[in-house]
């Protein structure tokens, strides 16, 4: 048989050349050698077997592709589709947005990128990323924008906050820093830092020394002052009310000196003619008024030198009450003695001896005057030491001497002296 034209077949096993116009519907495995030719196929092809390959390359025809319909899971078929009018390469980034252009067809035509900006009227209440719609919090990598305002609260969680800016206003009046610090320590070499390139400008929080430290002067407006627990304690010109203690151990030269109390001092200097509130001395009774007191310290060389002289302030007088000569020298051997001469000379050269060849043991201490003596305006005291051998010794003695200022109506002075040892002046009181 050659062929067979039949309108429909409904089971056939042999070798022919069948021509359908109905299709063909195969309950059991159907073989072909040649070539099945068909307007369309239906099914996915998963029972094919023995399905020539179509050759890779361009179709120019549609010779041996078939028409699939129904998803198509895979072909056996390489196509060059036409040329498209865009680059190839990824597009986007955290900062650009991909704009892609499609044909009719569904062709990429033109892909381009446009920067992420935010104007200043945008508000992004809802943000949708994902398919997820959030309105509570938003995570970017990265925003440009030339203004932003932000109408609820800003946290920054990161290392490090930049603001490069002329301007920073504030509304807060309490900036907090350090927030969360454990203690002092933990908040140790917290505050500010003003740069310079001639140093920088601080003001920190030292923990060591439990104080805030600046590194620069601290310079008050005109009218200002330093308080502590709201007591001003220091202006430009005054110390507080409040200071009632000092160790200072020199203040200058003061203007005026009021004082309520005692005035302790060592010495004091100046004919004291302004001094006020102080008793008269005298009175007749044999006591001295100490009046203005002074304490001078001298130190004999080894020859006859003027160690002190008075005040010269024309009526007064300078009652001397002690003198007091200490060996303090040890070169001169231990055991040894200090011989010292002491004399007073007047304004008019008159010298009179208080002590000649006194000895002074070794660390010992006495007392040259066994009753208070006078001295008038510029008298002079001299003194020198000498060792045991009656040669000069310099540095081997210190004198202490105290005397007080009165007028000259209140003394006068006669002296008397025993040139040899001890000297006994008696002031004669009018």
């Amino acid at each position: 048989m050659s062929e067979i034209r039949v309108n429909r077949i409904v089971s056939y096993s042999g070798d022919a050349e069948i021509n359908i116009t109905q299709g063909l519907a195969a309950s059991s495995n159907a073989s072909f050698s040649g070539i099945v030719t068909a307007s369309s196929f239906s099914g996915d092809g998963s029972g094919l077997t023995g399905v020539t390959a179509v050759t890779a390359g361009t179709a120019t025809t549609t010779t041996n592709i078939p028409n699939l319909t129904g998803d198509i899971t895979s072909v056996n078929t390489t196509t060059t589709l036409a040329t498209v009018n865009s680059d190839i390469g990824t597009f986007g980034s955290s900062t650009t947005i991909p704009s892609i252009t499609v044909n009719a067809k569904g062709l990429v035509t033109g892909v381009s990128t446009s920067p992420i900006t935010v104007t200043p009227t945008d508000t992004l209440d809802d943000v949708t990323s994902r398919g997820n719609t959030t309105s509570n919090g938003i995570s970017v990598g990265f925003i440009t924008a030339t203004n932003l305002t932000l109408s609820g609260d800003l946290t920054v969680n990161g290392n490090t906050t930049t603001i490069n800016s002329t301007i920073l206003t504030v509304d807060d009046k309490n900036i907090v820093i350090a927030s969360g610090a454990a203690n002092d320590a933990a908040a140790d070499g917290g505050g500010i830092t003003l740069e310079s390139g001639d140093g920088d400008k601080t003001l920190n929080w030292i923990n060591a020394t439990d104080s805030w430290t600046s590194s620069e002067n601290l310079d008050l407006a005109s009218g200002k002052t330093y308080k502590i627990n709201t007591a001003e304690v220091l202006s430009s010109t005054t110390l507080g009310s409040s200071i009632i203690n000092s160790s200072l151990t020199s203040v200058g030269t003061l203007g005026q000196l009021s004082v309520s109390g005692v005035v302790t001092a060592t010495s004091f200097e100046g004919d004291g003619s302004q001094l006020t509130g102080i008793a008269a001395g005298g009175g007749g009774s044999g006591e001295f008024n100490t009046g203005v007191s002074s304490s001078v310290q001298l130190t004999p060389l080894s020859y006859e030198t003027s160690i002190y002289t008075f005040p010269s302030a024309a009526g007064k007088q300078y009652v001397i009450e002690s003198i007091n000569v200490a060996n303090v020298d040890t070169s001169v051997g231990v055991g040894t003695t200090v011989n010292i001469i002491a004399s007073i000379e007047d304004s008019s050269g008159e010298q009179t001896y208080i002590a000649y060849n006194v000895p002074v043991s070794n660390g010992g201490l006495i007392e040259l005057l066994k009753n208070p003596i006078v001295a008038g305006p510029s008298d002079v005291m001299k003194m020198w030491s000498l060792n045991e051998s009656y040669i000069g010794v310099s540095n081997a003695v210190e004198v202490y001497m105290n005397y007080a200022e009165y007028t000259s109506t209140e003394y006068t002075r006669k002296y008397k002296c025993n040139r040899n040892l001890y000297c006994n002046f008696i002031p004669i009181c009018n």
